[in-house]
């Protein structure tokens, strides 16, 4: 979400190029925090700022969160996708209802969200959706088996939609970084639902 770490960062820097934005996190006063933030600093005036609190597991609100944002700006050019969660726990210990949830919250809500908006982009032959994956997808993770296939997942998905819109005028960008310093890193999935773990890195050849 915008409210903090990746997406937080983003949102600065979009407004910082005059772009107008909209803020989405669970945290509904941690996106309050960035749009007094981006005001404050002169950055944005506040009628260019739109804080929208969602929960993106629930599909069917997608849709309607966006009528509002079409009802503010009127269109959508930029959709970044930066809503998920990391894990720490062995691969043997994994239950299917941690599986399931990861991949609702780093993979499926962002599939959806999308699927909300191109329609509006094909129909503007112009758009740009960004999706904050990991080198994960690439290179796995100790102790991360779900959050490792959650990130190859986002691959499929999302080199798919590129290979269906690249001529349309939709542009598809998938960001791969390294480990970064995020509260998502505080609060990861464990091996069991509702247990929770701070993700600890294993020394090289070492699995945690």
């Amino acid at each position: 979400g915008a409210g903090s770490g990746v997406g937080r960062a983003t949102a600065l820097e979009l407004a910082s190029h005059g772009v107008k934005v909209v803020l989405s996190d669970l945290d509904e006063q941690s996106i309050e925090d960035v749009k007094y933030t981006l005001v404050a600093q002169e950055l944005l005036a506040e009628k260019d700022v739109l804080v929208l609190p969602m929960d993106v597991t629930k599909f069917d609100e997608h849709s309607k969160l966006f009528d509002k944002v079409l009802e503010r700006f009127g269109r959508l050019d930029i959709l970044v996708n930066c809503a998920g969660r990391s894990q720490s726990a062995r691969f043997q210990d994994i239950s299917m209802e941690v599986h399931k949830a990861m991949f609702d919250l780093n993979v499926f809500s962002h599939v959806h969200l999308t699927q909300t908006v191109v329609p509006h982009w094909l129909e503007r032959r112009s758009g740009h959706v960004v999706v904050i994956s990991s080198v994960a997808f690439k290179i796995a993770l100790p102790d991360s088996a779900t959050y490792n296939g959650t990130k190859a997942a986002l691959h499929g998905y999302f080199e798919g939609l590129w290979s269906e819109v690249f001529d349309k005028g939709i542009n598809v960008t998938l960001v791969c970084p390294g480990p970064v310093a995020t509260p998502i890193r505080q609060k990861c999935f464990s091996d069991v639902l509702g247990k929770t773990e701070s993700f600890k890195p294993a020394p090289p050849g070492k699995s945690n």
